[in-house]
């Protein structure tokens, strides 16, 4: 198993991979935000130089309402699409109920499998932070994991020591709040829903071929 971050190379550089797809599925129960959807792939395309194609939201046979990650794991092997000659698949889940570990609202479980909880992110909302909103941030939050943000395709020593893979930054969706159910306390309004500058130049490194770590 390649862990989050690890198939940013095929997914950002030029090689292998020459189109990429978004592979979106939700699950009975769970509702997924179409301009969440559509921006994911436009900044899939931005970063990468590539055609992004988003296939889907399709159904998902699953009734579950706790998932942990080998489970979300087995739907990705099981129910994803699968790779292509030069294409590379990236695995959306929207899943109803909740992950094994409390608190969460995304999780990166694979270099090419995210997930977010749509009823955890209800939850979490206040009268000053919609739904829409979180999911959005959430969802970009766990696309810069798969695409090695931060520290876990480079070695920049960036990251937060306190919260590995995450942004120091408040004002980058990386930071590590985003991805929690006290999204809204801790920000106090609405969470950042883009790559800060430093984010922006490790996509650009990777881009560009730079090696990964170890």
């Amino acid at each position: 198993m390649r862990a989050p971050g690890q198939f940013a190379g095929v997914l950002l550089a030029p090689g292998a991979a020459h189109t990429l797809v978004l592979d979106v599925r939700v699950q009975p129960g769970a509702s997924a935000d179409g301009d969440t959807i559509g921006r994911t792939a436009e900044l899939m395309r931005a970063q990468s130089g590539k055609p992004v194609a988003i296939h889907g939201p399709t159904s998902l046979s699953d009734s579950a309402q706790t998932h942990d990650a080998d489970a979300i794991r087995r739907l990705a092997d099981t129910q994803g699409e699968a790779d292509g000659a030069d294409v590379a698949v990236l695995h959306l889940f929207y899943l109803s109920g909740r992950f094994a570990d409390d608190g969460v609202l995304g999780v990166a479980v694979r270099a090419d499998t995210l997930a977010v909880f749509p009823d955890e992110i209800a939850s979490a909302t206040s009268p000053f932070v919609s739904a829409a909103r979180i999911e959005r941030a959430v969802v970009t939050h766990e696309l810069g994991h798969v695409l090695g943000l931060v520290d876990l395709y480079l070695e920049t020593n960036r990251d937060d020591a306190e919260h590995p893979g995450h942004s120091t930054n408040r004002g980058s969706v990386m930071y590590y709040a985003v991805e929690s159910d006290l999204v809204a306390q801790l920000f106090g309004g609405p969470p950042p829903v883009d790559f800060d500058s430093s984010d922006l130049a490790d996509l650009r490194a990777i881009r560009a071929g730079a090696a990964p770590q170890g």
